[in-house]
């Protein structure tokens, strides 16, 4: 059982949380135009995650090299707003700054970064996104996904629901019956071009695609898991106010480095774990263990058919 932070290391989660906001906030205090303030809170969040990755590690915005089946490069079409990419080991093909074009072999963990969501098409297109780049990225190294929003969901009963309308929508797309919310959902993202076809949207919904872990700064997070029976769950994590969502959020991406760091020892050389622990006594300091899940139930993902399954 995790022990509680003495009183003065339990405002170090707090305090970053009030950084991240205040720098997030800056280009909102001075202009309403969506892209400048969107831009400026997708660095803010990419500056507090920068911290905390060790150098193998950079935090880039940008998009992955496509390489087609019969091996021809293609043009990319598709921004992520975060690429956790190890350059150490793999070279970039284009890069200006901290905007670059990276291998996929390179990518560790993507993330979508959002200034705020509301149910239903604003919620699922975001989550599409993900999903689509989680996809793109097929069956190379380990990759975590994620999706953030700054404001909405404001706790884990609303993104229960909103991620209850996900199934919903690949009950109708497999089956051709659903309710109106779960039609006027997949009316509106099919007029806005989410997805080819009802095929390819319910492919994009699979569960290997959906985000790891999707999180709002007002409080919710959901973390994708299996069960000891190797069922696919979302689980609903808790915050305290020693720990808010988004240091659960970098936590999890620590987590999830230091186990892919794990799995790729080096020959001869223990720095993989070494890596490993640093990461694990990263987490420690800022006080994940304290977060604990609230009573609500996890969220059971049934598998999906494949697209070739789907009613028409």
């Amino acid at each position: 059982m995790s022990t509680k932070p003495d009183a003065k290391d339990a405002g170090l989660p707090s305090l970053l949380r009030q950084r991240l906001k205040a720098q997030a906030d800056l280009f909102a205090a001075l202009t309403s135009h969506p892209t400048l303030i969107g831009s400026g809170r997708e660095d803010a969040l990419s500056e507090l995650f920068r911290q905390f990755m060790p150098r193998r590690f950079e935090i880039l915005s940008g998009t992955v090299a496509i390489v087609g089946t019969d091996g021809r490069p293609s043009r990319s079409t598709h921004q992520l707003d975060m690429i956790v990419a190890d350059t150490m080991d793999f070279p970039t093909l284009v890069r200006s700054g901290n905007v670059a074009v990276v291998l996929a072999q390179s990518v560790r963990a993507v993330m979508e970064v959002k200034s705020n969501l509301g149910r239903g098409p604003s919620f699922l297109k975001a989550l599409i996104q993900t999903a689509r780049a989680r996809q793109q990225l097929g069956a190379t190294d380990p990759v975590f996904s994620g999706l953030f929003s700054f404001a909405a969901p404001t706790g884990p009963e609303t993104l229960r629901d909103w991620l209850e309308d996900v199934l919903a929508l690949r009950d109708l797309l497999a089956t051709g019956h659903g309710d109106d919310r779960a039609v006027k959902n997949r009316d509106a993202l099919l007029s806005e071009s989410v997805a080819q076809d009802e095929n390819d949207l319910l492919e994009v919904l699979g569960n290997g695609n959906l985000p790891d872990i999707v999180a709002a700064d007002q409080g919710a997070v959901a973390r994708k898991t299996r069960t000891d029976d190797g069922r696919s769950v979302y689980m609903f994590l808790g915050q305290s106010a020693e720990v808010p969502s988004v240091i659960v959020l970098i936590g999890q991406f620590v987590e999830q480095l230091g186990a892919t760091a794990a799995e790729q020892p080096r020959e001869g050389d223990h720095a993989a774990e070494r890596v490993k622990q640093a990461l694990a006594v990263v987490r420690a300091h800022l006080g994940i263990d304290t977060v604990s899940a609230p009573a609500l139930d996890d969220l059971a993902l049934p598998d999906t058919p494949s697209a070739a399954h789907v009613a028409s």
